[in-house]
């Protein structure tokens, strides 16, 4: 049984936050303790449930819905979030850019493209650099033509 079982079985109902809080900061105490943890892991961190945001989420959930209010993160920020996770598992598989394919979208319609372009040379586009922690710069670059994405570490 996971955190999310735990609270399913255990809602709000009947219980104050702080004790359903409480279970789910338990569960995932004894999940890592048994080496679960629902592939979730930060270790050598103190409290992973309060350090992955899963408590203050948990009671932004419960609170919520005893107030009859629509939580911060709604079913559909949740939608989004895989869609877009799902679009990087395609991409992962093809190795090229696959669109984020969303049959609802509440957003705007019409919206401008970003159009700043970062030359590297006659042939990529420089997507992002960044500074590892050993120090070497790495460069991840996009071909003009084909789109194959490429890195570079200096």
């Amino acid at each position: 049984m996971g955190p999310l079982d735990l609270v399913v079985r255990h809602g709000p109902a009947g219980h104050d936050d702080a004790a359903v809080v409480g279970r789910v900061e338990a569960a995932f105490d004894a999940a890592v303790a048994l080496g679960s943890g629902n592939g979730l892991h930060l270790h050598g961190r103190a409290d992973e449930a309060a350090e992955l945001g899963y408590i203050d989420m948990f009671a932004d959930m419960f609170g919520s819905l005893e107030r009859g209010v629509l939580p911060a993160e709604t079913f559909y920020d949740g939608y989004i979030v895989n869609e877009i996770t799902d679009a990087c598992y395609r991409s992962a598989r093809s190795g090229k850019w696959e669109p984020v394919e969303l049959k609802v979208w509440r957003g705007r319609e019409k919206t401008e493209r970003i159009s700043i372009v970062h030359d590297y040379d006659d042939e990529h586009i420089l997507v992002k650099e960044e500074t590892l922690p050993d120090g070497r710069v790495k460069k991840i670059l996009k071909n003009r033509k084909t789109g194959e994405i490429s890195e570079l570490s200096l």
